[in-house]
């Protein structure tokens, strides 16, 4: 009788560098960090163009789970870019320095 691997992932591994997110949109998101100053939220990326708007629709819109996977990428890719946090003021909960400053104002 053969061994079954189908639920053992070390069996089958991924190609050195390949990831569940592809480099392009990995490097675009590094990308509008850098040109608005703070790692870019989710809701952010409605108003950063056309590239961002479709970053939005694959990771962010499909539910908090992609979005997290995504960031852990981004910041394995790009470690100097802050890792993505939660802040609290005033009984609120906040995903980004950016939203607690909309949020001030």
């Amino acid at each position: 009788m053969t061994p079954d691997y189908r639920f053992d992932p070390l069996q089958f591994p991924m190609a050195g560098g390949a990831g569940l997110f592809p480099r392009r949109d990995i490097d675009l998101y590094a990308e509008l960090s850098a040109r608005v100053g703070v790692c870019v939220h989710g809701f952010m990326l409605a108003d950063l163009g056309r590239k961002a708007w479709d970053l939005r629709k694959k990771y962010w819109q499909p539910g908090e789970g992609a979005w997290v996977a995504f960031r852990e990428a981004v910041h394995q890719c790009y470690p100097h870019l802050p890792a993505e946090e939660k802040l609290a003021q005033d009984g609120h909960e906040f995903d980004s320095l950016y939203e607690l400053a909309v949020y001030r104002r």
